[in-house]
């Protein structure tokens, strides 16, 4: 395993296992995160994070300077806004979003009863954003700009 965030050698490689229930949990405003896979066990490659939705809940806007999101919609019903456009996709369970760098997004969930998903995000880092603002909630713009997130308060830009 590859803690100093170097990539990681063949030598280096070793199989990785998180138990149900044993990973770190995070912040994300509503829903609980499970942490799957940090930078420093996918040497720098990716972060894998479960989201666990009630009804209603979701991010809000922001934006990924630094890394692409992928979602893969465990069960129920999510929307993702792409909000710079106006659209608004509905994913469902077996659906997967691509969401670039760049791209200002929101989702949330759409349904009546508690929604999952994964959340892969590349490169790795995302992991330390959800840690630290768990540990420090009311600095979370503050630490999001550490880590290539931003949460715009500007409105949606509706003109084409």
């Amino acid at each position: 395993r590859s803690g100093t965030g170097r990539s990681m050698s063949v030598a280096d490689r070793s199989v990785i296992h998180i138990a149900d229930g044993s990973s770190v949990p995070g912040w994300t405003g509503g829903a609980s995160i499970r942490c799957l896979a940090r930078g420093e066990t996918t040497g720098g490659a990716f972060t894998l994070l479960e989201l666990t939705s009630p009804p209603g809940t979701g991010s809000p806007p922001h934006v990924h300077h630094h890394d692409d999101e992928a979602l893969f919609i465990l069960e129920g019903t999510y929307t993702i806004d792409e909000w710079d456009t106006g659209e608004v996709l509905t994913a469902s369970t077996g659906d997967y979003v691509f969401l670039p760098r760049g791209t200002r997004h929101a989702f949330r969930n759409a349904g009546l009863t508690t929604a999952r998903l994964l959340a892969l995000t590349t490169p790795a880092g995302l992991d330390g954003f959800f840690e630290e603002v768990a540990a420090a909630p009311e600095h979370a713009r503050e630490i999001a700009e550490k880590y290539g997130l931003e949460f715009p308060s500007q409105p949606r830009n509706l003109e084409s």
